[in-house]
């Protein structure tokens, strides 16, 4: 994730906070879906689809690493074990 900040004229934000308080709806929020309607408007679907594809293959990717590894530490400590207890005989 990335931020964005700006200047914006103080009086304007806190009048869009107090009417959009009226509504209970927050800057952030409106904000964000502003943002998506500007990615929606602009980027064509296939580069969307692809960016969309591309951040589920990285969380496929990046569990099973963690799983491999965690198996791993867990097999070594194992050997390790069993090699203590042969060795202690």
């Amino acid at each position: 994730m990335n931020t964005i900040s700006f200047e914006y004229p103080e009086e304007k934000i806190i009048a869009i906070k107090i009417y959009l308080n009226k509504k209970s709806l927050s800057l952030e929020d409106e904000l964000l879906q502003t943002m998506d309607n500007l990615y929606e408007k602009q980027i064509p679907a296939n580069v969307r689809e692809f960016i969309e594809l591309k951040g589920i293959a990285e969380i496929r990717d990046k569990k099973p690493v963690k799983r491999a590894y965690k198996r791993k530490i867990s097999q070594e400590a194992s050997a390790a074990q069993k090699s203590e207890a042969v060795e202690a005989l």
